[in-house]
């Protein structure tokens, strides 16, 4: 049987591959004190010098390679071996009194897989190591997120209390504030971990846990899995993990004697810029080749893995079911192996909950387009998590989730969305529209352009897309292929770039047409999706009106069989 335990761990192994440590105790073994000479010339070598009355010597105090026994410090030189025994690299820094430590470590502390930072920087204060987590946790939030694990490596007692106290300050900063949330020695969040840990020959308390150097790695390592814990959580960690591990091998492919014949191609195109998405194609196949060869979905989404997760769920108490109707474990292991066709059969098994031999009627089974609902609590936590799928797989760019470069600016074209800013103060519906203009006809532009948007409605019954507003809803909507639905908008494009540009204002987005409106940007789709609606809108079109008999037609709509009787 698959321990997903032991699979969550080996992927954050595989991924890790790199920690700081900041540390004032930090050292490479106990002090001696050597006698070395000081040359009169110091250009010679003593070999070559004789004795000269000039000649002195001097005390030098220097670090040995073998650990000591003293409370608060840090051996540099095992811990260091003990990172490099598991393939990671570890940084150290031992600040001096006075030191903008803070600023020293921003740089590091923010690329870094794992920070190790000890509670007393500075004797007998705390302040410094609240500033660096501060400032490890604002960046990552302006950065839209990321898995930070951050350790506070100390030989002071209290873990919990040591937490409380950092929370403390966490909360006091208004960016910051509800972020985390304490269990135990621990601050927790989606997507980041702040635990306390004991240095060994630490003060005595209550909720002592002393790590050595040694075994201090594999607890980052067990800690951070923490993070990771899922199939699809798992699965990024290991494609990212896959494309570091290859990343110098294609770096390797892209010599510099290519330039050339780069150039070339850039040049025999109609649109030299077409060449910049061409570049970026060639190196995104190389980096899905890097996750496809090493087998990461196999190994992390196969069918023997969804089966432990769906064991594991149940030992864990989790039960199949919806309002009305449950689906047993082993009924659920077949249907994720078999599909649709298995899902058919095992729905005559469809029982009440908790009685395995009292079936459910029909119109109370869990239909296979809601059997989302199983996995989640109520309806309120399917319906999030799958619109967030749903979003993920849909958007290539959404404000808010993407990270986006500070000089960035989104262009409109085929796939992005929009909403109306309403400025005339009046309470109606703003439009949400998607752009349906060819990427080729939104480039190169030398006067105002009419663009073509589809409407989006999200009053009706139906929806085909899932969005998040500018209130920041997230809604089902339809978006409209029908020609009749298509709006015409005009916008003049930027004088430099030849494109219509978004400004930003305030933070968010904002084009504006000929007429003064603005269009808040919502996100722009994956290119694909956004084609294939593009070609159903050309086959509306393309579309050949025509009288026929109407058993014919739904003969060719296959709702009518041969040899039909009445």
């Amino acid at each position: 049987m698959i321990d997903l335990a032991e699979r969550y761990t080996g992927s954050a192994k595989r991924f890790l591959q790199t920690a700081i440590v900041i540390d004032d105790q930090a050292h490479f073994g106990p002090t001696v004190t050597a006698v070395v000479p000081v040359l009169a010339n110091p250009s010679s070598s003593v070999l070559n010098q004789p004795a000269q009355d000039e000649d002195k010597t001097v005390a030098v105090t220097v670090e040995q390679a073998f650990p000591d026994q003293q409370g608060g410090s840090l051996n540099a030189r095992v811990l260091s071996q003990a990172f490099m025994s598991r393939d990671m690299i570890c940084g150290l820094y031992r600040p001096e009194p006075g030191e903008a430590m803070v600023d020293h470590t921003a740089g590091a502390a923010r690329l870094a897989d794992i920070v190790v930072v000890d509670w007393f920087l500075e004797p007998g204060s705390s302040r410094s190591a609240k500033e660096i987590v501060l400032q490890i946790l604002k960046s990552d939030q302006t950065d839209k997120g990321r898995l930070r694990l951050v350790a506070v490596y100390t030989s002071q007692p209290g873990r919990a209390n040591i937490a409380r106290e950092l929370l403390k300050e966490i909360d006091s900063d208004e960016e910051l504030q509800g972020t985390l949330l304490q269990v135990g020695p621990s601050l927790v969040g989606p997507t980041t971990r702040v635990i306390v840990l004991n240095k060994r020959n630490s003060l005595p308390s209550n909720d002592l846990d002393e790590v050595t150097e040694e075994r201090l790695p594999d607890r980052l390592i067990e800690e951070f899995s923490t993070l990771s814990e899922g199939l699809l959580s798992s699965f990024a960690l290991s494609a990212v993990a896959a494309v570091r591990k290859g990343a110098h091998h294609v770096l390797a492919l892209y010599p510099k004697e290519l330039d050339g014949a780069f150039i070339a191609h850039r040049a025999a195109l109609p649109n030299p810029d077409d060449s910049k998405p061409f570049a970026v194609d060639m190196l995104v196949t190389e980096l899905r080749n890097l996750i496809e060869l090493e087998e990461v979905a196999e190994a992390s989404l196969g069918a023997d893995v969804i089966d432990a997760w769906l064991e594991h769920s149940a030992s864990a108490g989790h039960v199949f079911r919806a309002e009305h109707a449950e689906v047993t474990l082993d009924d659920m292991k077949l249907i994720s192996r078999g599909g649709a066709d298995i899902f058919k059969a095992s729905a005559l098994r469809q029982h009440v909950h908790g009685e395995v031999n009292n079936l459910v009627p029909e119109n109370k089974r869990v239909p296979i387009s809601k059997l989302s609902r199983v996995f989640y609590k109520d309806n309120e936590s399917t319906r999030r998590e799958v619109h967030r799928l749903a979003r993920l797989t849909t958007f290539q760019r959404e404000p808010g989730r993407t990270k986006i470069p500070v000089s960035w600016r989104p262009i409109l074209s085929l796939g992005t969305i929009v909403e109306e800013l309403i400025t005339d103060g009046s309470d109606r519906t703003p439009a949400i529209l998607l752009c349906v203009q060819p990427r080729c006809d939104s480039v190169r532009l030398l006067a105002q352009t009419s663009f073509p948007m589809q409407a989006i409605d999200s009053s009706g019954e139906h929806f085909n897309v899932v969005l998040q507003d500018g209130a920041k809803k997230v809604q089902e909507a339809w978006v409209s292929m029908k020609p009749m639905d298509t709006r015409m908008v005009q916008f003049a494009p930027d004088e430099h770039l030849k494109a219509v540009i978004a400004e930003l204002h305030d933070g968010k987005y904002v084009f504006r047409d000929v007429e003064g409106r603005s269009w808040l940007w919502l996100g722009d789709l994956k290119e694909m999706k956004a084609q294939r609606w593009a070609v159903d809108l050309g086959s509306r079109m393309s579309g050949v009106g025509m009288d026929d008999l109407e058993l014919l037609r739904l003969a060719g709509d296959r709702k009518l069989k041969r040899n039909w009787k009445a």
